[in-house]
């Protein structure tokens, strides 16, 4: 059986004034299958991925190809704006695997998205990461039920678009909600972001770039909300610090600012330091970019669970 090595319980999400109508949420656990985590490449992670979706028959497994736009081939696909609808299987070409209790996507997309989830349901998004933020919009029908759940991968450049004139994921998480699911029909709509790098191991010795990029989306006035600090932990002590969950913050205050009926709430978790004292095997830490200047990844699944 594969292992899901879990944190505690995050959630639950929903309305607090309804009955019965809430998302328990755990995330991020981290999956093995007695394979070394220092040699989890894609093939080994279809291996737990195939193993991890026969252990648990009628639950609903979804891997995202998660991805960045690449300015060197500026005519490909912004993975940002890209849905991968695991329901209808619209967005792009899906594969299906351990007899079909999972779904995967064949291509880079940073939102995936549920629909109609009835009370019992149980499902998990996957994807490899290393220091991502990830998030979910919880939309809720007038009939208690559960219209659509959307998961956002929140790397930097998912929450604040890379692309000239592009979209942000968050963005286009929201987007779909409003061209696919009747204003009428929605109840309330949650939208939940944990971490993730924190701005403790978050450091970058010249921002100049970065701070352009937010004054240009933002406007000058919330630079210091997001490079308020020093990064603490090696190896980039000393260095100006990037507080991705104010950036997250910043974003979702554009997006959800003009929607009266969303709650939004962002939390903390540092992969690079507090990841240290994730529960993993024999004490390893969650891989981190931030603290070890690599390019390894974990592979992360976020359960849920309709009540």
């Amino acid at each position: 059986m594969t292992q899901v090595i879990e944190p505690s319980f995050i959630g639950p999400y929903g309305d607090s004034t309804a009955q019965n109508d809430r998302v328990r949420i755990w995330g991020p656990g981290v999956m093995v299958d007695g394979i070394p985590f220092d040699a989890m490449n894609e093939d080994q992670c279809s291996k737990v991925l195939e193993s991890f979706a026969r252990d648990r028959p009628g639950e609903v497994l979804c891997f995202l190809k998660v991805g960045f736009w690449n300015p060197k081939e500026p005519d490909a696909p912004d993975p940002n704006e890209i849905v991968a609808n695991f329901s209808t299987m619209e967005g792009g070409e899906f594969e299906l695997f351990a007899d079909a209790a999972g779904i995967r996507t064949t291509f880079r997309t940073n939102v995936g998205v549920l629909q109609h989830m009835p009370k019992g349901s149980k499902f998990h998004f996957v994807f490899r990461s290393a220091d991502s933020w990830w998030g979910m919009l919880i939309v809720w029908g007038k009939n208690d039920d559960l219209l659509a759940v959307l998961f956002i991968h929140l790397g930097r450049d998912c929450s604040m678009p890379l692309r000239p004139g592009g979209k942000s994921a968050i963005e286009t998480a929201a987007d779909w909600v409003v061209q696919n699911i009747p204003a009428e029909e929605i109840h309330d709509i949650t939208f939940v972001a944990e971490g993730g790098v924190g701005k403790c191991c978050y450091g970058f010795k010249d921002p100049t770039v970065l701070k352009q990029r937010v004054i240009e989306r933002y406007g000058a006035g919330v630079v210091s909300f997001i490079f308020a600090d020093t990064s603490k932990n090696p190896p980039n002590s000393g260095n100006a610090a990037m507080n991705l969950g104010n950036l997250i913050r910043c974003e979702s205050a554009k997006v959800f600012g003009h929607m009266t009926n969303v709650d939004y709430r962002i939390g903390y978790w540092c992969s690079a330091c507090m990841g240290g004292e994730h529960p993993s095997l024999e004490g390893r830490p969650l891989r981190s970019n931030a603290r070890e200047l690599s390019s390894s990844r974990d592979l992360y699944v976020i359960s849920s669970e309709v009540e």
